[in-house]
This record gives structure tokens, C-alpha cells and sequence, in this order.
């Protein structure tokens, strides 16, 4: 594995595993459907995300879960463990990758907090009341301000995993979510798990 950076982080049992990537080629991986879903990428950028975030995903449960081979299927665009003994989530933004493994349901995501118009931004993902706090808030605190909202809302409708995401809609401070800043301060990480 040619990673840059791994990152380990445990919150509430779930492992959460986040990694910078490199220029290393890339190899088939297993199972090997995963591979169409690869080489599918449109963009290079696209096809290394799809790649990196597999194998960090690979190595994540083999730490979690030992090396045992746990059957990964995919239904409606979804990968999962038929099993059942192991979830996951995966998520990627510019050269960072990121995954959750627990043995319960979960949902993650990486966000680089390198993007361009807040204001358009804001309006898009933020409640009522989260665009209000936007606006108050001094400049240089807003873009970090707007990566953990977004990055909050990605992993709990990654969490639920149905219907259609509307992050204007969704609030973003719940109970069991979490953020963390990572890769000196240039990514948010968050992630999401059911009510206990």
C-alpha cells in the first residue's frame, strides 16, 4: 500500500481510517466488480480516489476484522459485507480517502476545505438557522465553518442511505456525529452512527 499518511481515529467503536494518496499505479483489486467501478471514473483524480479509498478499505478490515476474507457485495450502486459482520462507509476528496468500519451501521466523510465561493456554498447546504451563523461569523472562520457542515450532512445521509440528499434540509449537529480536523487542518473528517 503507498500511502502518504494513514490516520487512525476511534470514536463511539467505530474505526475511522483516513489517508493521503500518492501517484503509485494502480493495480486490480478484489472483488474484481470492484474493478469496472475504477476504471468507470471519468477524470484520472476520480479513478485514484475510487482506487486508494478500496484499498485503505481492504486494510482497515483486515485490521479490524484479522485476515479473513469477508465476502463484499454491491446492491443499487452500494457496497456492503453480506455477512453482516462488518459496515463501512467510504468517502474521498482531492488526495485524501477516507473509512469507517463498525459492526454497526455508519456513514463517513472526507472534505478538503480547499473550495471557492462560500457565499454560493452556503446558501446550497446550510439551514436557515446554519446560514444565519455563517453570516455572523468572521471571514476566516468560514470556510471551516461550511467543510464540517458539509462533511456532517455527507455522513449522516451516508448513514441512512436512502432517498435524496438535500443538505439545506438536513441539520448537521446531531448526537451521534462527530468532526475531526485532519492533515493539518487542510481536510474535515466526520462521522455518523444510529441513535443509542
Amino acid at each position: 500500500m503507498s500511502f502518504t499518511a494513514v490516520k487512525k481515529y476511534e470514536w463511539k467503536n467505530v474505526f475511522v481510517y483516513v489517508a493521503a494518496f500518492d501517484e503509485s499505479a494502480i493495480e486490480d483489486v478484489l472483488p474484481v466488480e470492484r474493478n469496472d467501478h475504477i476504471r468507470a471514473a471519468k477524470d484520472d483524480l476520480l479513478r485514484r480516489q475510487r482506487y486508494w479509498v478500496w484499498k485503505l478499505l481492504r486494510f482497515a478490515l483486515c485490521e479490524q476484522f484479522g485476515d479473513v476474507e469477508l465476502d463484499l457485495a454491491q446492491a443499487d450502486g452500494k457496497w456492503f459485507e453480506s455477512g453482516g459482520r462488518a459496515h463501512f462507509s467510504l468517502s474521498h476528496s482531492g488526495n485524501a480517502v477516507a473509512v469507517a468500519v463498525a459492526s454497526f451501521p455508519v456513514g463517513v466523510d472526507v472534505q478538503s476545505l480547499s473550495f471557492g465561493n462560500l457565499g454560493g456554498l452556503a446558501k446550497r447546504i446550510c439551514t436557515p438557522k446554519e446560514l444565519a451563523r455563517f453570516d455572523n461569523l468572521p471571514q476566516n472562520e468560514r470556510k471551516s465553518y461550511l467543510a464540517e457542515l458539509w462533511s456532517l450532512k455527507e455522513s449522516i445521509f451516508k448513514l441512512s442511505g436512502n432517498g435524496v440528499f438535500l443538505p439545506c434540509l438536513t441539520p448537521a449537529k446531531v448526537a451521534n456525529a462527530h468532526s475531526f480536523f485532519v492533515f493539518d487542518n487542510s481536510y474535515v473528517l466526520s462521522v455518523a452512527i444510529e441513535a443509542t
